[in-house]
């Protein structure tokens, strides 16, 4: 009795999937990438009691604009509609009837042996998604490196290049659907490396990171290019564009570099000064029949000198007793002093004569 009622059951299914069906999506929600196609039928119509999971050969797909449709044949993807337009489904490696009736018999009559789904995924641009990235450019300063970090700041549009390789590797079956909430995060931390990537690079080969607002479409294509290899890159994911607001430089950092140029640039001042006067002491030193020519360009700011009572000074009169300060006396090096012998080169004291004559 099992098998008859089996088999009357498969012949009766079997009629029942004769119908053919109408599928059609009026809109995708915001933020929806992949809803699941359901036929479009209503209560008088004679095709009510067909399965979901059946889509009888011969049924019509409609896909709108900006919509693709993926059909999946007991777990397999076997057509890909990325053009709007009518469709009719033709199964690949239809069944003979005789053998399909078997095969219903073999699972009690019902055609549990097949599983047809139907996605439509959204090819619309998913838009106006902001960022901000800090990127940090090595520049020359002092004779050494110094980072400064720029922000950029502006927003970004990415979309589905790929349907069925979204599908495969992301989605996979999703009766609830999919929606953009569970891509944005892996795809915004993508953009940001990409774009750090991107605008540093440029940035050493002498393009000035302030003037990317007026060069986004070199700096999309090459963050497209950038993102390729990555993960969505390898799940059919692409982004459309990328415009920027604002590029501006860290105040701490732009205020180190400034420091850094005018720290510099009167080191350089110094040494330049510095150097005629190490040339004058130098050939002083060497040849003492000069050292007349030559200003006496070496001497001591303040000469510290001990009075009598003890005390240690260095202006011209003793800030304790008030005794004056001993006569100052010139070497021929150019030092100035005021004992026995010069403390720059060593030379004694001339006697009065030739302190005159100096």
């Amino acid at each position: 009795m099992g098998i008859i009622k089996a088999a009357f059951t498969a012949a009766g299914s079997m009629m029942e999937d004769q119908w053919k069906e109408f599928f059609y999506c009026d809109a995708l929600q915001n933020g929806q990438i992949m809803v699941r196609g359901i036929k479009r039928t209503n209560p008088s119509s004679a095709n009510c009691g067909t399965p979901d999971n059946i889509i009888t050969p011969g049924s019509r797909i409609v896909v709108n604009e900006g919509q693709a449709a993926l059909v999946v044949d007991t777990g397999r993807v076997v057509a890909c509609y990325q053009e709007s337009g009518s469709y009719t489904f033709e199964p690949m490696g239809r069944k003979g009837l005789w053998q399909e009736f078997s095969e219903r018999v073999a699972f009690g009559g019902d055609n549990v042996a097949t599983q047809h789904r139907l996605y439509y995924i959204n090819l619309h641009d998913s838009l106006n998604h902001p960022f901000v990235v800090y990127v940090p450019v090595s520049v020359r300063a002092s004779g050494g490196s110094l980072t400064t970090t720029y922000r950029l700041e502006g927003r970004y549009c990415y979309h589905l290049g790929d349907p069925a390789l979204f599908y495969w590797k992301v989605t996979g079956n999703a009766d609830g659907g999919f929606a953009h909430g569970h891509l944005s995060g892996m795809v915004h931390s993508e953009l940001e490396k990409a774009l750090m990537e991107v605008a540093a690079s440029l940035a050493q080969h002498g393009l000035s990171i302030t003037a990317l607002p007026a060069h986004t479409k070199q700096l999309c294509a090459a963050v497209r290019e950038k993102m390729q290899g990555g993960w969505c890159g390898q799940n059919g994911i692409e982004i459309s564009e990328i415009t920027l607001s604002s590029v501006t430089g860290d105040p701490a950092s732009v205020q180190q570099r400034e420091d850094a140029a005018w720290i510099g640039s009167a080191c350089s001042s110094t040494r330049t000064l510095a150097e005629p006067m190490r040339s004058a002491q130098k050939k002083t030193t060497a040849d003492p029949e000069i050292s007349e020519q030559i200003p006496k360009t070496i001497s001591a700011a303040k000469i510290q000198w001990r009075c009598q009572c003890g005390t240690q000074n260095e202006s011209r009169f003793c800030t304790e007793c008030g005794s004056a300060r001993p006569e100052v006396w010139t070497c021929r090096c150019g030092a100035q002093g005021i004992g026995k012998f010069c403390i720059n080169c060593g030379s004694p004291r001339p006697n009065k004569e030739e302190r005159s004559n100096v």
